[in-house]
């Protein structure tokens, strides 16, 4: 395949090669995830290898060419290269800029704009270098390819990295006027394309604070001087440096977006797509578009209306436009001939799209408006100039200038500049240009052309055929074209567009010489025009241009009736069948399908376009015949939709021609061979054509479709056939059953994973659009795909695509798909964690959003899986995708605002389950909280502890193990920099490390090396983690000649482990023995390379291996006997020996060792070493050696061996001397010893690690803050200050994390703390204030609340180091604080300010944060001491109540305080929030409206949410629409109440785009919330929530059958949330859009006990008494038969307000009424059900009543002997009516217990008299036995219901005690 390729990129045909990048891409996107991790590391190398030699070695340009493209598609995929592939393809480029061919640079120029756009992070390093670069070619010396590579590389940067090439603005500008006055015009506007996009970034980022008109002057100024060097002397100015000087003056002129009159119609007319020339005859975006990865970020959308997800949307195969405006009318400027043109693209930023590339600065609006006449005047100045680019760059500067200030120039400059326009169309150069023009002066200054209209029409008819040429030609019936200038038809247009009120007649006569010219698309465009804008001569138009067409089409006149006017048209084709004419075929084909010919039968054009044109020879011919067919059709579908009559045909035509085109359109889908045609059959067949589609002959020929060839047919086919499963069932349902069997077989046993992949996405669309089919099959379907999904496929497409489906049959099955939400949740759960892939983390979210929605599991996956909300919070935090972001809201919002109470217990659930090392990674998160827990609180010892604990959280997590790598490098240097200083740390280090050996394969032989590495440097103290370390090695030493290196490494390990820890390794051996011996024996690697290590190991290991010689020495001598194996481990195995018998006693082996050694020395190469070993034998053996020298001899003999050592040693032996050679054994063992000795001293920890040095300047570069203005600016800001900060940290442990925060942007941002107090103890005073002042800049500037956020951790963090805090401004901080919610931090800045003297403001933001912050208490004692101690000095202002909520004081004060002073428009908004807290909308919506026209714009601002509120609240929507019109569309208020107001209205397209608005406003500061804790960003969950709820009422109007459902999970989600009265006032007023108050009665009910909870008591009464529909006196009765519940809501509600005696009769009357009722039933609110429910539904709640009943008794009477036999009976009917209910046995019980306790006082007071109360005896005894029996029974259900018993465990121990001797108790 790389061959294949090769040869494709080596092409030299620019088609084949482009064609190959494509194939390249669609390959490694496909097949090759279908390769082992080996072949596709191979495929990627060497792709890489002739890529470079492509570009690098070549020297054809067609090959480097070839190499480029190639790095095109490959940028942005995941599957190649690695984390140094960004930087090997920017290597690349480099090398291409400059070059020698231009269509080179300008291919590399595009492919690094792209680079930059994907590099993420590690752009930023490379937009800064080639930025250096190119200003540098720009500022020196003339080099032409230099400086054209630096132009076209500066506009690609400025297009695809914004953020960072606006830094480099000033210089920027002060270079690039070099080459804007080149003498090139190729560089020239390569140069004002680069101006352009910087001018369009300066507009984005202009604010009040950063407005900066010396850049524009700076551009005007040198603009002009190119126009006036010279204009002063007798020097001309140069062509070029004129042409280059109007370009700039034409780009500030756009860059203003000042266009009067005519909004953005005009500004698509006017703005000028200036695009430089090209050297490429293709668009690249258009060629290679960015992957599918960065394509699904834009196509992701919940398409709401229909019910679909944006998944199922961006599946299907888009639907070709046949209803839009059939013609554009591209009618603006880029249309020059004379220039080529290519559309460049930015594909990284928002800020350019396609070619509308200017900027809408107010700014340069202003300072050109004041330099306007001299623009003018100097514009005007040129006209004599001879240089066509100059004369053709006034004639576009002219129109823009009348269409900038309209008034000025048309009184002072518009004679001059029509008449030299006019003058202009006499020269051939300058004549289309000079036509564009005036039509566009036309368009800009409207009415004011019609002096000129006559003047403009005689040159316009002089360019036409005259008439009687026409007349000539009709007489002599040529055929022949006559010819027009385009720009004659453009010129036209323009004026019908700017006076068509006047020129009716003239346009009539014009109207013959024009369609003489013939067919081409600038008359289309024109006559399209003229249609629109003059619609009397309409009907010509159409009659003229269907004469035309038929000629083209079917070579014959037009048979109809004639024309008013008389047409002589020129076919411009010959007139034998089809035409030869390709092009004009075409384009008549394009004019006949879009055109609108309204009024006129086109029967026998749909026809001959069938009959002929679809079985055309031609692929474009048969392509446009498709679509024309398709679109002449629609009309007759449109209006047959109502009636079986054609307003355009007769009746009797309609189904026949119908029919007839469908079904060869349909024939050509199935036999056509070009696939694209294929294609655009079946996508220009949509549901309008259904009825016809679902025929029996019609859907033959889509089931053949079903088995295309393409995908993407089969594809469309299933989503047709599904579609039309409706109309014709009984037809279609079989053969899709078959097709369901198929593509589930196909999931289960294909190998392939494209055909898997493919089978998932077919029956995804099988599902979505056959919900009837897939319903009963639901179970079969799961069961194939969840066990699909627990496989590791290589193909992630597979798994997202499976994933996907699943989604569609939750949206399908509904509610039972629940039984199987248990299998999926974790297998989202763990998608959603995955880094690597942004398209399974999507689909998983969305699916996740599909399971829940659909099958109503809302509390179920917190409870079930606690790290749920973790997971999907931190998807906030990290994720940069917004597609992402905004569906993990979604989400988040369908599973509901989790109450933070809950929250926090199941967090604490989580931590009792998880492993002995999660609470060192809690301690992770908070750098403030693990310097505190540092033993010594230095910062020394801070910085390793951190840098090893990041770096170990980066190791741990699996989805982050494309950074596993360079964290493992990072850590190897930690410990390498620590040296011994490690050894504290080692408990946070290896534990962790080896969980993540077990989890991480790709780099588990690495890190296995670095944990050698650390064991060489800890020595003795590894010992504790032995055992771990052994049971992993364990676990992956395995005899497999696949990880031979890993097993390289475990030896390495197991070496210096053993040198390490000496005797203490001998307890391990044994471990290690299996192993060793497969080694020995089965070792299959490459030339034995695992043995080789092992034998040295073998030795290393030493006196370790002494219990197990016996098995270790025969496989050795094995190893050196055998002929089989290499000479190289032979010998190494006899020198393992010989190095053995030094350290180790192997005289008992001697006989197995000599007898081998013997028998090899015939072999010559092993005889040295044989010889050596037999030597260390005989030191072994000394005179024992004896009995082995006469074998030894004769083989020694035999083989005429001599050996001097060996000789001398038997020698010795015979003579019994002794040995006493310098390597003898007793010398090698003492160097042993004393090496062993030295090794196992205590490693010294005195040792320091030295400060590294801090590069100021390089700090001062990152912390600037000057240039920063957008959004994107400061979070590059602070992302590249995090990276310079530890890339410039004092610390080496801090310093030696900077390669991983490159590639991981999160662990700068984990470290910012620590690097930042390294850095800042090393900056100078000076340099530490400028370093303050930029960071108290970027905390009044900009509003992202995550650097806010990370500012205030930064601040807190220095405060708890011995260094200091930070001195920052407090009363700054505390503001910042409190703007994002950071109400600890915001409260003790604010305590600091009150320590300083207590002002109002200050008591305020006191009053509120501990308010927030649940501390009501200490709020309450804040306002108590401003009273006492502040009473006269400072006024007790309104806003204190409202932060304590104490509205009713608020709003008395407020309205107090107005009295005094009437116009106060503040009091008037304090008053609508009190009204609006407290849910009075009649009153609220009455001030609004009494005030509004009497205040400011501003303070209308204000009001206008509350007012909305107050109008939705009353259900007045065109009172609501007019208040929420004055909201600003850009906040979230704005948004959310327009998305309801279009869902009241069923606008739903718009509201989603609202919610959608809405979600990306609130993310930032969602997301910084959640930064800092839960409980903070509770306010935004709540935000979160409605917006999902929202979506669903918009689902709940659609799909009716489903409100059930949606109904109970609205019921589910509310009791999860946080018991708050505003936040459910809220949420419950999104569900009033579709619910009535009867449909509610439940919800409404608890939110009425909630009020009454909270203090709220006017709202509960108003929340009852609208359910009640009247309002209940004291003496009313009960409303028993249609609300009892409500009734009884309303009794307790009366007993909370203070009417307890009113309360207790009603309730008393409404018991006794419930008795007496025939029907109990009645009682029940629940529809329908069977009758046994709903009976013991109402015994429930009378027992509820009964119980109510007794506590009030008790309340209200006490306990006596007269109340007690009455509250004990209404707590016995609890009892009696609901036997499981524990309250009412818990109050039975006490209530006993309770008459205990008061006869047994009664017996006592009385016992001190003579007689003792023997009754008062009696009635203990009485209550006794029924007090236990009651108690038995309550705890036994509080333990059922999981509810504390140890207060009842008490009370009956107590009666136990003192009772227990009767007989009664004690049984």
């Amino acid at each position: 395949m790389i061959s294949q390729i090769v040869a494709g990129l080596k092409h030299r045909s620019d088609k084949v090669r482009l064609k190959t990048a494509q194939q390249l891409r669609q390959y490694v996107t496909t097949e090759l995830r279908e390769m082992s991790a080996e072949d596709a590391n191979a495929f990627t190398e060497e792709l890489n290898k002739n890529v470079f030699v492509l570009i690098s070695s070549s020297s054809e340009v067609h090959e480097k060419k070839g190499g480029v493209l190639a790095i095109l598609a490959l940028i942005g995929l995941d599957d190649v290269g690695s984390n140094n592939k960004f930087n090997r393809f920017t290597t690349y480029m480099r090398s291409l800029l400059p070059s020698n061919d231009p269509v080179v640079m300008e291919l590399a120029a595009k492919v690094a704009g792209r680079l930059v756009s994907s590099g993420g992070s590690l752009a930023a390093e490379s937009v800064e270098h080639e930025v250096h670069r190119a200003l540098d070619w720009l500022r020196g010396e003339r080099v032409e390819a230099k400086r054209h590579a630096a132009v076209l590389l500066l506009r690609e940067l400025a297009a695809n990295a914004p953020t960072f090439f606006f830094q480099k603005v000033q210089p920027f500008l002060d270079h690039i006027f070099n080459a804007v006055r080149d003498s090139k015009q190729i560089i020239r506007e390569n140069a004002i394309a680069a101006l352009r996009a910087c001018l369009a970034l300066m507009a984005q980022r202009e604010t009040k604070e950063t407005q900066r008109p010396t850049w524009y002057s700076h551009c005007y100024e040198e603009a002009m001087k190119g126009l006036k060097d010279g204009a002063s002397s007798k020097t001309a100015i140069k062509d070029e440096v004129a042409h280059g000087s109007l370009l700039v003056l034409m780009e500030l002129i756009l860059n203003s977006g000042k266009l009067l009159g005519e909004g953005k119609e005009l500004v698509a007319e006017l703005s000028d797509t200036l695009t430089p020339l090209s050297c490429l005859d293709f668009d690249v975006d258009e060629a290679l578009p960015p992957p599918v990865s960065a394509s699904l970020a834009n196509a992701t959308r919940y398409n709401q209306q229909t019910g679909s997800s944006w998944f199922r949307k961006l599946r299907k195969p888009r639907r070709l436009p046949l209803e839009s405006p059939a013609i554009p009318v591209p009618l603006s400027l880029h249309e020059l001939p004379e220039v080529k043109t290519v559309q460049w693209r930015n594909s990284g930023s928002s800020l350019m799209s396609n070619d509308l590339a200017h900027g809408q600065s107010k700014v340069c609006r202003d300072f050109m408006q004041e330099n306007f006449d001299e623009v003018c005047y100097t514009v005007m100045k040129f006209r004599s100039s001879k240089s066509v680019l100059v004369q053709q760059t006034i004639h576009q500067l002219l129109p823009r200038l009348a269409a900038f200030d309209r008034t000025r120039f048309v009184k002072r400059y518009l004679d001059d500049a029509i008449v030299h326009l006019l003058f202009a169309l006499k020269k051939d150069r300058e004549r289309a240009c000079a036509f564009r023009s005036l039509g566009l002066m036309a368009y800009a200054v409207q009415d004011h052309i019609r002096p000129y209209l006559d003047s403009i029409l005689t040159v316009i008819r002089q360019a036409l055929p005259a008439s009687k040429d026409v007349m000539n030609a009709q007489k002599r019936h040529k055929t022949a074209q006559m010819t027009a200038d385009p720009s004659v038809f453009s010129c036209i247009s323009m004026l019908a567009r700017a006076a068509s009120s006047v020129l009716f007649n003239e346009m009539k006569q014009l109207l013959e010489n024009m369609l003489a010219v013939g067919l081409s698309p600038a008359l289309t465009r024109c006559l399209h025009v003229m249609a629109q804008e003059i619609p009397k001569i309409r009907k010509d138009i159409q009659e003229g241009l269907l004469k035309m067409l038929s000629l083209i089409l079917m070579n014959k006149p037009l048979k109809s009736t004639a024309t008013s006017a008389k047409v002589t048209t020129s076919s411009g084709s010959s007139v034998s069948g089809e035409s030869t004419d390709v092009n004009n075929v075409v384009l008549a084909l394009h004019t006949l399908g879009s055109f609108d010919f309204s009024g006129h039968s086109l029967t026998q054009f749909v026809r001959h376009c069938a009959n002929v044109f679809l079985v055309s020879d031609f692929v474009t011919v048969r392509i446009e015949a498709v679509r024309t067919c398709a679109r002449l059709l629609m009309p007759t579908l449109t209006s047959g939709a109502s009636s079986n009559a054609l307003h355009t045909i007769s009746g009797q035509y309609t189904v026949p021609v119908v029919s007839e085109v469908l079904s060869k359109l349909l024939t050509v889908g199935i036999t056509d061979p070009e696939s694209e045609i294929r294609l655009c059959v079946f996508s220009n067949l949509d549901d309008r054509f259904d009825h016809f589609l679902a025929q029996h002959d019609n859907l033959d020929a889509l089931f053949v479709a079903l088995n295309d060839e393409e995908f993407e047919i089969r594809e469309l086919a299933v989503c047709t056939i599904g579609r039309l499963s409706n109309l014709n069932p009984a037809f279609i349902m079989p053969s899709l059953r078959k097709l369901l069997i198929q593509l589930l077989t196909d999931l289960e046993y294909s190998g392939n994973g494209r055909n898997k992949e493919q089978a998932a996405r077919l029956l995804s669309n099988l599902i979505s659009n056959t919900p009837r089919l897939i319903k009963p099959y639901m179970k079969s379907i799961l069961d194939a795909l969840i066990p699909k999904l627990k496989e590791a496929d290589p193909n992630p497409a597979v798994t997202i695509n499976i994933l996907a489906a699943i989604g569609e049959q939750a949206q399908v099955s509904g509610v039972t798909m629940k039984p199987y939400v248990d299998d999926l949740l974790p297998i989202i759960i763990n998608m959603l964690q995955d880094s690597v892939s942004s398209g399974k983390r999507e689909v998983a979210l969305w699916t996740l959003g599909q399971v829940v929605g659909s099958t109503g599991c809302i509390s179920e996956p917190y409870c079930r899986y606690p790290h749920l909300l973790e997971v999907l919070l931190n998807i906030l935090k990290t994720e940069t995708m917004q597609t992402i972001r905004r569906e993990s809201m979604r989400v988040l919002g369908l599973l509901g605002a989790l109450d933070p109470y809950k929250y926090k217990i199941l967090i604490s659930g989580v931590g009792h389950g998880r492993s002995r090392d999660v609470p060192q990674d809690q301690a992770y998160e908070n750098a403030s909280e693990m310097l505190i827990t540092v033993a010594s609180g230095q910062l020394e010892d801070f910085f390793p502890i951190m840098a090893f604990s990041a770096l170990m959280k980066i190791l741990k997590d699996s989805t982050l193990k494309e950074h596993h790598i360079l964290c493992i490098h990072a850590l190897a240097a930690n410990i390498r920099t620590s040296g011994n200083l490690c050894i504290p740390f080692l408990s946070h280090i290896i534990p962790p490390y080896l969980s993540v050996i077990q989890s991480c394969e790709e780099s588990r032989e690495l890190l296995f090396q670095q944990l050698s590495l650390l064991s060489t440097i800890v020595k003795q103290k590894i010992q504790p983690y032995l055992k771990d370390i052994f049971t992993v090695i364990r676990e992956f030493w395995h005899v497999n000649p696949d990880s031979s290196r890993l097993q390289e490494s475990i030896i390495k390990l197991i070496t210096d482990i053993a040198d390490s820890v000496n005797n203490e390794f001998k307890v391990y051996v044994p471990w290690l023995m299996p192993q060793i011996l497969k080694i020995c024996s089965h070792d299959k690697s490459a030339n034995r390379a695992i043995t080789d290590k092992l034998l040295f190991a073998l030795t290393k290991l030493g006196p370790a291996l002494d219990d197990y010689l016996y098995l270790i020495v025969p496989s050795v001598v094995k190893l050196f006997e055998s002929t089989d194996i290499s000479l190289e481990i032979r010998k190494k195995a006899l020198e393992s020996l010989k190095t053995l018998s030094l350290v180790v006693d192997l005289s008992e082996f001697a006989s197995c060792i000599i007898h081998p050694i013997v028998r090899i020395l015939d072999v010559v190469a092993l005889r040295s070493m044989a010889m050596a070993t037999l030597c260390a034998m005989v030191l072994v053996l000394g005179q024992k050696y004896t009995y082995f020298i006469p074998l030894v001899n004769r083989v020694m003999q035999k083989h005429k061996i001599l050996h001097h050592d060996y000789d001398s040693l038997v020698m010795r032996v015979v003579r019994r001397e002794p040995l006493t050679d310098d390597t003898s054994v007793t010398s090698y063992r003492r160097m042993k010893a004393t090496a062993r000795i030295e090794s196992s001293e205590e490693p010294s920890t005195d040792c320091s690690v030295k400060k590294l040095a801090v590069h100021s300047l390089n700090l001062q570069v990152a912390w600037e803050t000057s240039s920063r203005v957008s959004k994107e600016d400061w979070a590059e800001w602070l992302r590249r200050l995090s990276v310079e900060l530890l890339k410039e940290s004092s610390s080496p442990f801090i310093r030696n994390c900077r390669t991983v925060a490159d590639a991981y942007n999160a662990l700068a941002r984990d470290l910012f703390n620590a690097s930042f107090v390294s850095c800042w103890l090393e900056l100078a005073e000076q340099q530490q204030d400028e370093l303050v002042h930029s960071l108290e800049t970027a905390l009044q500037t900009q509003s992202l609340p995550e650097i806010t956020q990370t500012l205030l951790n930064l601040a807190e963090f220095m405060e708890h180091t011995d260094k200091g805090s930070l001195p920052l401004n407090t009363e700054l901080m505390g503001e910042c604080a409190m703007k994002v919610r950071a109400y600890a931090k915001a409260l003790h800045y604010k305590e600091e300010e009150f320590h300083s003297g207590p002002t109002t403001s200050t008591l305020e933001a006191l009053i509120s944060i501990n308010n927030k912050l649940g501390l009501s208490e200490a709020a309450s004692g804040i306002l108590d001491y401003a009273n006492r101690h502040h009473g006269t000095d400072l006024r007790v202002q309104e806003t204190w109540y409202e932060k304590l909520r104490d509205w009713n004081s608020a709003l008395t004060l407020y309205e107090r305080r107005q009295e005094e002073d009437e116009s106060n428009p503040e009091l008037t908004l304090g008053r609508m929030r009190c009204l609006e807290a407290m849910g009075e909308w009649h009153r609220l919506y009455n001030v609004a409206r009494d005030k509004w026209s009497l205040v400011s714009e501003d303070m209308q601002l204000k009001m206008a949410r509350m007012a909305a509120s107050a109008s939705w609240g009353l259900n007045n929507w065109a009172s609501m629409d007019e208040y929420t019109s004055n909201i600003p569309g850009d906040t979230y208020d704005g948004a959310f109440y327009r998305s309801v107001i279009a869902v009241h209205n069923n606008h739903f397209d718009v509201a989603q785009q609202c919610i959608d608005s809405a979600r990306d406003i609130i993310d930032s500061e969602l997301t910084a919330m959640v930064g800092e804790s839960y409980n903070r960003a509770y306010g935004g969950m709540v935000c979160v929530q409605m917006l999902s709820e929202l979506e669903e009422v918009v689902w709940y109007k659609l799909n009716p059958e489903r409100s059930d459902v949606i109904k109970q999970i609205w019921w589910d989600r509310l009791q999860g949330c946080e018991r708050n009265v505003e936040d459910w006032q809220r949420i419950l007023r999104i569900r009033s859009l579709v619910l009535a108050d009867e449909d509610n009665v439940d919800t409404l009910i608890k939110f009425a006990s909630l009020c009454r909870r909270s203090g709220r008591m006017e709202l509960s009464r108003k929340t009852l008494c609208r359910l009640l529909g009247v309002e209940p006196t004291a003496n009313s009765d009960p409303l028993l038969s249609a609300h009892p519940h409500v009734a009884f809501a309303y009794i307790k509600h009366m007993w909370e307000s203070g009417q307890q005696s009113d309360a207790y009769r009603q309730l008393d009357r409404f018991v006794l009424a419930s008795e007496e009722a025939d029907n109990p039933t009645s009682l029940s609110t629940l529809p329908g059900g069977n009758r046994s429910h709903q009976s013991e539904c109402s015994r429930s709640f009378l027992s509820k009543l009964y119980k109510k009943l007794g506590d009030w008794q008790s309340s209200l009477h006490g306990y006596n002997e007269d109340t007690i036999p009455h509250i004990l009976e209404s707590y016995e009917k609890a009892t009696n009516l609901d036997k499981d209910c524990y309250k009412a046995w818990h109050s039975w019980a006490m209530m006993n217990f309770e008459a205990v306790l008061h006869y047994k006082k009664q017996a006592s007071t009385e016992a001190t008299s003579s007689s003792p109360n023997k009754q008062a005896t009696a009635w203990i005894h009485k209550y006794t036995v029924p007090a236990v029996q009651g108690f038995f029974r309550s705890i036994s259900l509080s333990q059922e219901k999981a509810m504390n018993s140890l207060q009842d465990t008490l009370r009956l121990l107590t009666l136990w005690f003192e009772y227990g001797h009767w007989d009664d108790v004690h049984d």
